[in-house]
């Protein structure tokens, strides 16, 4: 799959296993992105000067960790933590506008409480983007965005990199699976206690079918 990162000084087409902590990036609805095409908008071709064939009717889900610097997204978050309702993502510098004290709060994704915080910044890998949106008039961006990075030539939100690969929200969920050292054996300690109470309900058992038994003779 081919996303649009913003590599030395202009907008390009990489493959989204090249994708690098700290990567700036455009972030469009599933539908929206690109499985084909180039790697330089610079081309010519068509009249925005873009040749690309796009995905149609099936679900493409995001590559990696975000935090969403410009635009708003609404994403299906169900693959992580099965919520049925899509959830409204702003970016971190609409936040900021809105209360500026979150500009004290350290963005730490692998803390809980500070994650909690900016949850609604973050666009999560493994998760599928419904919609998106690139406001112009964005409350706060200038004070809180680089107005250098002009504007995605696929009219994205704009986000940067934080995590990929395994130490993604969904890497750590596949690692957790794959990896996980826990395991059952007869050295277990429960399974001991659990075989002693099974032991002990037969003897009661067995014991009152005998008793009662003995007495109808």
């Amino acid at each position: 799959m081919l996303l649009c990162v913003r590599r030395q000084g202009r907008w390009t087409r990489i493959l989204t296993n090249n994708l690098l902590p700290g990567d700036i990036c455009s972030v469009i609805r599933g539908e929206d992105v690109a499985t084909f095409g180039f790697s330089d908008y610079g081309s010519g071709r068509g009249q925005d000067g873009r040749n690309i064939i796009r995905t149609a009717g099936h679900e493409v889900l995001v590559p990696c960790d975000l935090l969403l610097l410009r635009g708003g997204c609404v994403v299906n978050e169900a693959m992580l933590t099965g919520e049925s309702v899509p959830n409204v993502k702003q970016s971190i510098s609409e936040a900021l506008a809105v209360d500026p004290s979150l500009a004290g709060v350290e963005l730490n994704i692998g803390d809980g409480r500070h994650m909690a915080v900016h949850a609604n910044n973050l666009i999560m890998g493994g998760t599928n983007v419904l919609q998106h949106s690139y406001p112009d008039d964005e409350r706060g961006s200038q004070k809180y965005t680089v107005y250098t990075i002009p504007k995605p030539p696929d009219k994205g939100c704009i986000a940067t990199v934080l995590r990929t690969g395994y130490g993604t929200s969904q890497g750590s969920l596949v690692r957790t699976i794959l990896f996980s050292t826990e395991r059952v054996t007869v050295d277990n300690a429960e399974t001991y206690m659990f075989l002693f109470i099974l032991l002990c309900f037969a003897i009661v058992a067995s014991a009152y079918v005998l008793y009662y038994g003995l007495q109808d003779e």
